[in-house]
């Protein structure tokens, strides 16, 4: 190569480095490689964005990572964390086209024996279908996974102070089955859209198979779950919502264990009655037991009021903060990270905390541009993370552990430029280390051996150092 051509190749290549630190895009990559990390993957180093929160549906700048990658992240200058991205891994794979709901709504979990399993949705998604999955289950952390249909796993409970493990789930019970029904008044309905068709009934108003939890319990050393119903107390504005002539008995929400041993259960969704007797928009609610889960008591709600930020589009009012995860941290402060989106539209995910255990919440405030069904949790390096989806599938993390400042988007899924939805946005975490979690999403967009588009459901490995 000739001395000009050489100095033209030196030139474009400043150039090219330059451009890419300015715009936090790809930079060289790094010849030392973390015997933790993979030894055949992409690496780079990304500088953080922190892009503005938009109320035209733009979603932030993200981090490529559609396949394996080792990832160097910057903040102002200083090298803050390094992310491995594990190779995608698939769980299941459908044989056929299917329509919204199949092969879809993943969850992963950790059962009785150590192994791990996932299930997904085998129906369609409507509030009338009932209950349909499929599930694998792998003993090497994620990196092969095989069927067992005559075992289903067990629901994604919590081990609780005393052993047992129990979950809550969502109970729904028929008009007909309620007697008296009809001499019990329900609240006017103001809400327009999806919601004009509900009837909402007060708690106080309604018998106790209406108002409590409805769960299920191992207890210690036994080797089978059984049914519960547990009643809330001091719940007294609280609301039962009638819908399609069933009772919709909430149980969606993350539990946790506190640290004074209390259980505490955050309930998305949910509605209250204001003191004007108008009902709340929705957000989530927060309960309480000291009993090993036999009884609950209401302790907070987060507020939700309307601003000027929330655009569902197509001239719907938003109804509140629906799809939520709540986490406790390792300072002791609660975090919780809403949806505000309805359908397919694009609006931001809120964020809210308490420092008084529940009782009351800071006001929500957006921090992210998009985002359907949150999923967070506080690795044991103390790093918070969260995924969530729609468009395409994203994780952020929280490197100080407090929940305050965020990462940019690491984008798992690829959707830019892509017609149609390429995932159904819903995630799960499963931490398996210290510093690692395995991730588990639906691809709309897979390809099967033959190159035709089938549904998948995807795990991948996150490694998380600080640095």
């Amino acid at each position: 190569m000739n001395s000009r051509l050489l100095s033209q190749f030196f030139l474009g290549f400043v150039l090219l480095n330059a451009f890419c630190c300015k715009t936090g895009e790809d930079v060289t990559a790094t010849s030392k490689r973390n015997s933790s990390f993979a030894k055949q993957a992409r690496y780079f180093t990304w500088n953080e964005h922190r892009n503005e929160l938009s109320q035209d549906g733009t979603q932030q700048v993200g981090l490529a990572v559609y396949d394996e990658t080792n990832v160097k992240y910057r903040r102002n200058d200083s090298l803050l964390m390094r992310v491995h991205i594990g190779k995608p891994i698939k769980v299941f794979e459908a044989k056929e086209d299917h329509g919204w709901g199949f092969v879809q709504f993943p969850r992963i979990q950790r059962v009785e024996n150590g192994e791990i399993a996932v299930r997904w949705n085998l129906t369609k998604d409507e509030y009338s279908s009932h209950p349909k999955y499929g599930w694998k289950y792998s003993n090497d952390n994620g990196k092969t996974w095989r069927f067992n249909w005559k075992n289903r796993p067990s629901s994604p409970g919590i081990e609780i102070p005393n052993g047992d493990k129990i979950y809550i789930y969502r109970k729904k019970i028929p008009e007909n089955k309620v007697n008296g029904l009809s001499n019990i008044p329900y609240l006017i309905n103001d809400f327009s859209g999806r919601y004009s068709s509900y009837k909402f009934y007060a708690k106080r108003d309604l018998p106790n198979a209406l108002t409590g939890f409805y769960l299920t319990r191992l207890k210690s050393g036994a080797s089978e779950y059984a049914s519960e119903f547990s009643p809330i107390e001091n719940d007294s504005n609280g609301i039962v919502t009638l819908q399609e002539g069933t009772f919709n008995i909430k149980g969606w929400g993350d539990m946790r264990v506190a640290k004074d041993n209390s259980i505490v259960k955050m309930v998305y969704g949910a509605f209250q009655q204001t003191r004007s007797g108008r009902i709340s928009l929705k957000s989530p609610s927060f309960y309480r037991s000291t009993t090993n889960g036999d009884t609950w008591e209401f302790i907070g709600k987060v507020p939700f009021l309307k601003d000027d930020f929330v655009n569902n589009g197509d001239g719907q009012i938003p109804v509140g903060l629906d799809e939520a995860a709540f986490e406790i941290l390792d300072s002791g402060k609660y975090v919780c990270v809403m949806r505000s989106s309805n359908g397919a539209n694009t609006t931001p995910m809120y964020i809210s905390f308490s420092n008084d255990y529940g009782k009351t919440w800071s006001r929500p405030k957006p921090f992210t541009n998009n985002g359907v069904l949150p999923q967070l949790q506080q690795l044991e390096n103390k790093v918070l993370v969260l995924s969530s989806g729609r468009d395409g599938v994203q994780l952020r993390f929280n490197i100080e552990g407090d929940g305050i400042t965020w990462s940019d988007p690491f984008e798992i899924v690829r959707h830019k430029g892509i017609s149609g939805q390429v995932s159904c946005g819903y995630t799960g975490i499963l931490q398996t280390g210290e510093n690692r979690f395995l991730l588990v999403y639906s691809d709309f967009k897979n390809k099967n051996a033959q190159g035709d588009i089938r549904k998948a459901i995807v795990v991948r490995e996150i490694i998380v150092e600080k640095l």
